[in-house]
């Protein structure tokens, strides 16, 4: 072997391997899946590290956002500090308060909570039924939900504003109208093509009593063949008693 070769066999020997890269190749991860941090993978959309192991099973926190009344008051469920932010931004709560101020003269209680267990989100305003507008009305034996279909929708774009602003999933969370006097609650949950845009109901209403089903399936704007145990009931939160 020539000093030539002596020369290029010593310099492969001192060369050295660059270590693999410690981030995965794109063109291997599955199409369509997003590839999200790992906290965030297990804790869920609505979670941070410190939230899912501190919260508890049902915590609870309100934060009162600034603006012209009426104001929104949201309030929190097992969603994490991250996520709070999100629902909180000032651009999405001041569409939502605008949305809002032809149906109410008050604040309006917003509830967001999300079950880990469940994977399941819920929005949910809380109308007094004593001070608000935009309510379910009775017209003979049935329910119209023309106006509550306002409230719904509103809660609907604010859901898909954060959702587009920040973290898709919340898209998924599903939309509630809940219908208070006193201490007495009806409530009434978005159907529709998913997500819901709020503008059409489940044909059953949650109340004190049970839950109350109206005829025909989901997805209606007017609730329908009621049994007169079911408008009573209905007829303790909503503004004007149903037939008896």
């Amino acid at each position: 072997m020539g000093w030539w070769g002596l020369l290029l066999l010593a310099c492969s020997a001192g060369s050295t391997v660059e270590p693999p890269s410690s981030q995965p190749d794109p063109a291997t991860q599955p199409q369509g899946e997003v590839l999200l941090p790992s906290v965030e993978r297990e804790a869920g959309p609505g979670t941070t590290p410190s939230s899912a192991e501190d919260e508890g099973p049902t915590p609870q926190a309100q934060v009162l956002l600034p603006g012209e009344a009426p104001r929104v008051v949201l309030s929190f469920t097992g969603i994490g500090q991250l996520h709070r932010g999100f629902f909180g931004s000032e651009a999405a709560i001041a569409e939502l308060e605008a949305q809002l101020s032809a149906c109410t003269s008050g604040d309006t209680p917003v509830m967001l909570r999300w079950s880990e267990e469940d994977r399941w989100g819920i929005i949910t305003a809380q109308l007094d039924a004593d001070r608000a507008a935009c309510l379910p009305r009775w017209e003979g034996e049935d329910l119209e939900l023309r106006e509550l279909a306002r409230v719904g929708a509103a809660l609907a774009a604010y859901r898909d504003r954060v959702a587009g602003s920040f973290d898709y999933r919340i898209s998924s969370f599903a939309i509630e109208v809940q219908v208070a006097r006193g201490d007495r609650r009806c409530t009434f949950s978005a159907r529709g093509e998913h997500p819901p845009d709020g503008r059409r109901f489940a044909r059953c209403v949650r109340t004190p009593g049970g839950s109350f089903c109206g005829a025909g399936e989901d997805g209606v704007t007017r609730i329908t063949g009621l049994s007169a145990e079911g408008r009573r009931w209905i007829s303790t939160c909503t503004p004007s008693a149903g037939p008896e």
